[in-house]
């Protein structure tokens, strides 16, 4: 499923779904309000199986302490497996620069919990594929050889 087409609404709906086992209650909003100072973030880190969030700033009430409280944020997505390129700087969220990114890093950051083990909670997207490894006999890939081809 495109970006594109995972609603904000979707994502603040997973966050929120996340959240309220912890007794966390996600305000209504968009993106750019309700995360912008990092500490839901940071609790929704910290609420996934193996997620571990270092210090943050619990009442970030100035734009630098916001700052902080992403890149918190950002630095245990990665460790959580988000790639770099599906990650985003803390500006992105703080000034509202790059709100897509921020919706991007969280569908990501669901992805990886999908696959987690003890994960039993809400999905949001595609799950991330998995290896497939397949083993064949010796026997069985001679016959693949008889297979008449199409071109």
């Amino acid at each position: 499923m495109p970006t594109e087409s995972i609603k904000e609404s979707e994502v603040m709906e997973w966050v929120a779904a996340i959240l309220a086992p912890t007794g966390v209650v996600v305000p209504k909003g968009d993106i750019k309000t309700v995360l912008k100072d990092g500490t839901i973030l940071c609790k929704l880190i910290a609420a996934l199986p193996d997620g571990k969030v270092g210090k943050y700033n619990k009442k970030a009430a100035g734009k630098f302490q916001m700052m902080e409280n992403a890149d918190a944020f950002v630095k245990a997505m990665k460790a959580y497996g988000v790639s770099d390129d599906d990650s985003f700087a803390s500006v992105d969220l703080v000034e509202a620069r790059g709100i897509n990114q921020v919706k991007i890093a969280l569908l990501s950051l669901a992805r990886k919990a999908q696959v987690k083990e003890g994960y039993n909670g809400p999905t949001l997207g595609v799950k991330e594929a998995t290896e497939n490894k397949r083993e064949f006999t010796e026997e069985q890939l001679n016959e693949a050889k008889n297979i008449p081809r199409a071109w």
